[in-house]
């Protein structure tokens, strides 16, 4: 009884000074992102950063990104219970259904650079690659069930998001270039179910009551938002998974392209190696297929089209992967360029930044993964 009463006030005290640590964070968030992104910053201007001491620099820069990855799950919990579906600057925050699941992609993703360079320095170059397939088999399995989980939508939230993010995806409500699309009545039955809760009409029940005029559709519940109702709609958001989008067997192929396609590259270049052009051409043409399979991107939701947008811009990554940087641009392109730069002062000390970059980038597989 003596240890069973132990083992409970420690259990007590631990809660307890985890309940004080979230106080803490959402208290200072500010002051606790800006150590966090001091620490970052140090250690990337650490001497040997990309030398010798790279294996020891990344596992602490993994640390890091997890204890980060920590506190963004806290303050995301935190607005979630407030009832809010963004942060601050406008980024759509994952829906609860969805949100331990993008914990766990993010979490990989924070240390699977560390293990990759980790197997490379224990294991070789070559049998590096069973824990980095590894890794990849484990977020493509997460997303599936994400996709699985979200009825066939695009999974849009793949990752916790970051406090210090800046507003890169436009707030549903707020004024934007892009035109509004009106959706017609009637509502989506999910909605109906949260009106009644949030419209609160004290307005005569005889009197006629025009139905609300629904605009595009939120992609992180599926729900039709009105910009002219009371600020709880704008922040109310479904504990249910959305609806399957429309043409879903189409879309949910274009997904599984999407969340195979790393596996896809990493089996070929195991088999054909890296001169080979197949793996380059079936991961390219698995991107190219996914996003077709999403067709106009003016007919999305705009998280849709933020996401789709994204993903294309990760194509450049394909320019520093093997063999076409190797076969069509190569070292001696990159350093006789760095040269004739080199004569223009500024211009060429950030060039010359620029292009170290590049080539540290080539070095391993997650850098330019795009996963």
């Amino acid at each position: 009884f003596a240890r069973v009463a132990t083992k409970s006030t420690t259990i007590r005290a631990m809660s307890g000074l985890l309940s004080k640590y979230k106080d803490v964070v959402l208290q200072h968030s500010e002051l606790i992102n800006n150590l966090e992104s001091l620490a970052r910053s140090g250690l990337l201007l650490l001497p040997g950063r990309f030398r010798d001491e790279e294996v020891r620099s990344e596992g602490i820069m993994s640390i890091i990104a997890l204890v980060s990855l920590f506190n963004d799950v806290i303050v995301v919990k935190d607005r979630l219970r407030q009832g809010k579906d963004q942060t601050p600057s406008g980024v759509a925050l994952p829906p609860p259904y969805a949100l331990s699941t993008v914990q766990w992609i993010s979490a990989f993703r924070s240390i699977e650079l560390f293990i990759e360079i980790f197997a490379a320095s224990r294991l070789g170059p070559k049998r590096k690659w069973t824990p980095i397939f590894i890794i990849e088999s484990l977020k493509a399995l997460l997303r599936l069930y994400l996709l699985w989980k979200t009825n066939g939508n695009m999974l849009v939230h793949q990752e916790v998001p970051s406090r210090e993010t800046t507003a890169t995806l436009q707030s549903k409500l707020s004024p934007s270039p892009r035109p509004v699309l009106v959706s017609p009545d009637p509502p989506r039955p999910v909605n109906d179910t949260f009106l009644p809760l949030i419209e609160n009409d004290t307005s005569d029940a005889s009197s006629p009551k025009p139905r609300p005029r629904k605009t595009l559709l939120d992609a992180s519940n599926g729900n039709a938002i009105d910009p002219a109702a009371p600020s709880t709609v704008s922040t109310m958001m479904s504990l249910l998974p959305p609806p399957s989008p429309p043409d879903v067997l189409r879309k949910v192929i274009g997904e599984i392209l999407y969340i195979l396609r790393p596996l896809l590259y990493i089996i070929l270049l195991r088999v054909y190696g890296r001169r080979s052009w197949r793996p380059w051409v079936v991961s390219f043409l698995s991107d190219m297929g996914s996003r077709a399979c999403w067709g106009a991107a003016s007919s999305l939701p705009l998280l849709e089209q933020d996401e789709l947008s994204r993903r294309q811009n990760e194509w450049l990554y394909y320019l520093l992967r093997p063999p076409f940087f190797e076969k069509l641009i190569g070292d001696r392109a990159l350093d006789k360029f760095q040269t004739n730069v080199e004569r223009v002062p500024l211009l060429g000390a950030l060039m010359g930044i620029a292009l170290d970059y590049v080539r540290v980038y080539r070095t391993h597989y997650f850098y330019t993964s795009a996963s």
